[in-house]
């Protein structure tokens, strides 16, 4: 359990570095608001392509989000980095 906390804190982190909203939760993911539905269609795509396997919510409006399950803490801090460099490359 303590080590889904520090993963949601890392994730949460990882929004803040990039100045993004997350929705933070007491299950096993965050998401992070990409700004559009386009956008968050891209970053699954390129994360894919970079060996990362995430996902939207399944929620009606909120496709502009990307959620990331809490991994090992090596799964997420590569996550982080692929992430980052995903995001940035749609700026």
């Amino acid at each position: 359990i303590a080590d889904v906390a520090k993963g949601r804190e890392d994730y949460e982190a990882l929004a803040r570095d990039l100045n993004i909203p997350s929705i933070s939760s007491f299950t096993n993911f965050v998401a992070l608001d990409v700004g559009s539905e386009d956008r968050s269609q891209q970053m699954v795509h390129k994360l894919h392509e970079m060996g990362v396997f995430v996902r939207r919510p399944g929620v009606p409006n909120l496709g502009r989000f990307v959620r990331l399950t809490v991994g090992k803490t090596p799964e997420r801090v590569a996550l982080k980095e692929r992430f980052a460099d995903a995001f940035r490359s749609l700026i």
